[in-house]
């Protein structure tokens, strides 16, 4: 496992951090987008509650996409996972990375990290 400093470079020139910061840009927009479609007032209303009674701030969604579902789900019961696919999607749309067939099996952070690993080995070829 990648350690937070590691700064390395792939075969290809690419650094991998410079490819997972790309990543968790994305998963932030794709959040925030998703989140928007049930209005802006909602989704400021939603990031509040998720970091005042969850402890998850919008900009650092990709450190705990667990604690995120989890919000999600306590605020929005089986209709978190709507908003889950939805964000899936979007990150999908964004890094031309497949949302795996058995998502509906995985935790949404399972789903984010398979996409992660997709996107970085796309960009290394």
């Amino acid at each position: 496992m990648k350690s937070k400093n590691d700064n390395s470079v792939s075969p290809y020139g690419l650094n991998m951090d410079k490819l997972e910061m790309d990543f968790n840009n994305m998963l932030v927009e794709a959040v925030d987008d998703a989140l928007n479609t049930l209005g802006a007032s909602i989704k400021d209303a939603l990031y509040y509650h998720l970091e005042a009674t969850f402890s998850v701030k919008k900009d650092t969604i990709y450190q705990n996409p667990a604690k995120f579902a989890d919000g999600l789900e306590r605020i929005f019961g089986l209709g978190s996972k709507f908003i889950e696919k939805m964000i899936l999607d979007l990150i999908s749309d964004k890094t031309s990375c497949e949302i795996s067939p058995e998502w509906q099996m995985k935790s949404f952070a399972e789903n984010v990290q398979e996409m992660k690993k997709e996107f970085i080995a796309k960009k290394q070829q």
